[in-house]
């Protein structure tokens, strides 16, 4: 299963991609961060019962940029048909890498 989270505001979008550009470790700043965020979410709403879901969470940066952050588990996707952790998890990281983001880019551009 793939989910690609878009920032709702297109002039946040455009900022970021400017940063990208010019401070390519701000971006990596906000990749580990972000997958942080998204990892500690998977694993807090993800079905516990031997661990083993839980435990083979892992996060990557992606070469093209962005991260990805998954379980693992040979049997997630049954998992998350039954369960929608996933589902979940990105409904609930949205407003916190939209927050993490604008952190981001004041620390760069200074407050506006």
């Amino acid at each position: 299963m793939s989910v690609k989270i878009i920032l709702d505001d297109s002039k946040l979008q455009g900022k970021i991609g400017e940063m990208i550009k010019a401070q390519p470790e701000i971006w990596r700043w906000f990749t580990e961060e972000g997958a942080q965020i998204v990892a500690g979410e998977m694993f807090t709403l993800s079905p516990f019962r031997t661990g083993f879901l839980r435990s083979s969470i892992i996060t990557k940066e992606k070469p093209e940029g962005g991260f990805f952050v998954r379980p693992m588990a040979t049997y997630t996707p049954p998992v998350e048909k039954k369960r929608g952790f996933i589902k979940q998890t990105v409904s609930n990281v949205r407003g916190a890498l939209t927050e993490l983001a604008k952190r981001i880019l004041e620390s760069y551009y200074g407050k506006s």
